[in-house]
């Protein structure tokens, strides 16, 4: 297994629809409006095993809202609906994580892991990896 930050797009692409989870935030198209969304840039990484398959796809947006220190210090990057992972397997997750943390260590405060879904059989990954699981919520407020 490696892990690289460029795919072929249509194996992209499908990997991202066929996956039980995927979603639109995870696909090359939101690739593009995230490249071409002022003071945003995308970061892409995906698991691939020896014959070039896709395993796992994580792509994020690095969010700037300051130029200069201010910048750096309130830089913060943003995955909605991410990671997929064939099969929800964690090795494949955990390596995907630490290279996500490599490439965007420096550029940003924290990131936030925006989840569409219940992420519990993740949970682990999440915390083996150093982050804080929260669960999803939603606040319903009767307007009746």
């Amino acid at each position: 297994m490696k892990i690289v930050e460029k795919i072929d797009v249509e194996k992209w692409r499908c990997f991202a629809f066929e996956h039980p989870k995927g979603n639109i935030f995870q696909t090359p198209e939101m690739y593009q409006v995230i490249k071409n969304t002022k003071d945003n840039e995308p970061v892409f990484l995906s698991a691939t095993d020896d014959e070039d398959n896709v395993l796992a796809i994580l792509l994020g947006q690095v969010q700037k809202f300051y130029k200069g220190l201010v910048g750096k210090l309130t830089s913060r990057s943003v995955i909605w609906g991410g990671p997929l992972i064939k099969d929800d397997d964690l090795e494949i997750g955990r390596c995907l994580l630490t290279k996500y943390d490599e490439t965007v260590g420096k550029k940003v405060v924290y990131s936030e892991f925006r989840n569409l879904w219940k992420m519990n059989s993740y949970r682990r990954l999440f915390e083996s990896c150093s982050y804080n699981y929260k669960d999803h919520l939603n606040i319903l407020v009767d307007l009746t």
